[in-house]
């Protein structure tokens, strides 16, 4: 986020040797100067300081036998001299003016409450398609026809009342509590998704094929929605339900290269930004003409935001563009290993979701130039998934 203040007076970010940076903080804490976002990024430090105090804060260092540098500026100071020549950037400062004058006129904000099962986004795509979005006059929102128009095209939101407070659409909702729905199929089995032997069942619902201690095969019923007729009654269906745990027995197999291409940054950039207005933007500034043939694009945007934290509809899209070589490296046996380990661990928590590892045997080797690691894991899983039953 960008704080308006901030963006309005400028800020410089610093950077100094990691070893530094405890005595730069004791020196501007006790001096009363300001700074802000430290971080640290490698063997180096960083930090922003405001652009009017910067310098001396620069002589300050250098008097102390630090070496600190000015990384980058931003802010309406810095965008003003580095692009004074140029005109258009005054006639958007006009522009800006009277957008700000006109501000109380325009929906800055939809705030959205009440929601829990209901994303906001969901919600704010609703009132965008009902009428109600950012950028509009307030003067032209009939709220009452608003309210009735959502509450007919959306059946999740039972209530809805919309309050216009200055700038902000507040939207306060009440969710429709959704009706027990119908079975999904007129009859469904429990069919086993791989081999196993039967551990036990839990809260499951049909006519069982299988005992606890039987071992079955992947596509096997295990638990049917069809009762055939007897002396007392006819054939009847059902939609088999509930959960079927065996023991299986799974293998796993990941491989990692010695020898891997890397990207290096070169340090060479270009940069676009745009202002976002709304859904509109305008170019501000820069050139990405004759790109590398090698570069990464790098789009971010960072929105305004008030004083109490809301967000504004504008704010600087960056594009930037960044220049990059691949050079070949070696990554030793021990790190092969623990990457393999890792792609692993993956791999076995992405296939086996609803189940517990029970035992498993790892081994490894180095075949052509690559790390191989195999696995053999026993869990006790779920096996069973419903799947539709054809009726004649």
């Amino acid at each position: 986020m960008l704080h308006p203040f901030i963006f309005l007076f400028g800020y410089v970010r610093f950077s100094l040797p990691k070893d530094e940076a405890a005595e730069a903080v004791e020196l501007m804490s006790a001096l009363g100067r300001v700074y802000r976002k430290f971080t640290f990024t490698g063997d180096c430090a960083l930090f922003d300081t405001t652009f009017c105090s910067y310098k001396k804060l620069l002589y300050l260092f250098e008097a102390h036998g630090l070496h600190a540098k000015v990384e980058s500026r931003h802010g309406l100071p810095h965008l003003a001299w580095k692009y004074r020549k140029r005109y258009g950037i005054l006639v958007g400062a006009i522009l800006a003016m009277v957008m700000i004058v006109m501000s109380g006129m325009i929906v800055w904000n939809v705030r959205v409450v009440g929601n829990t099962s209901l994303d906001e986004r969901q919600v704010k795509d609703a009132l965008r398609k009902s009428g109600l979005d950012t950028g509009m006059w307030i003067w032209k929102i009939d709220t009452p026809v608003l309210e009735n128009r959502i509450l007919i095209e959306n059946d999740e939101i039972a209530w809805i009342s919309i309050n216009i407070k200055g700038s902000v659409a507040e939207v306060e909702i009440r969710e429709a509590v959704p009706e027990p729905s119908d079975e999904e199929f007129f009859s469904a089995d429990l069919v086993a998704t791989s081999d196993g032997v039967i551990e036990w069942f839990e809260n499951t619902r049909g006519n069982s094929l299988v005992s606890v201690g039987d071992t079955v095969s992947a596509g096997d019923i295990l638990v049917s929605g069809y009762y055939p007729a007897d002396e007392t009654s006819g054939e009847r269906y059902t939609v088999a339900k509930g959960k079927v745990y065996a023991r299986t027995v799974r293998n796993f197999e990941v491989s990692v290269p010695l020898t891997y291409e890397r990207k290096m940054y070169t340090g060479a950039q270009k940069n676009k930004k745009y202002l976002v207005l709304f859904k509109k933007e305008v170019k501000i500034f820069g050139n990405s003409r004759n790109l590398w043939a090698n570069c990464d694009t790098i789009n971010t945007v960072e929105y305004f935001e008030t004083l109490t934290g809301d967000t504004l509809p504008f704010g600087v899209r960056t594009v930037r563009y960044a220049e990059y070589v691949t050079e070949t490296v070696q990554r030793s046996e021990e790190s092969a290993i623990e990457l393999a380990l890792y792609m692993l661990r993956c791999k076995m928590a992405d296939e086996v979701v609803d189940g517990t590892l029970v035992k498993k045997e790892i081994s490894g080797e180095l075949v052509d130039g690559e790390y191989r690691l195999t696995c053999r894991a026993e869990y006790i899983e779920n096996i069973a998934k419903v799947v539709e039953r054809e009726i004649e």
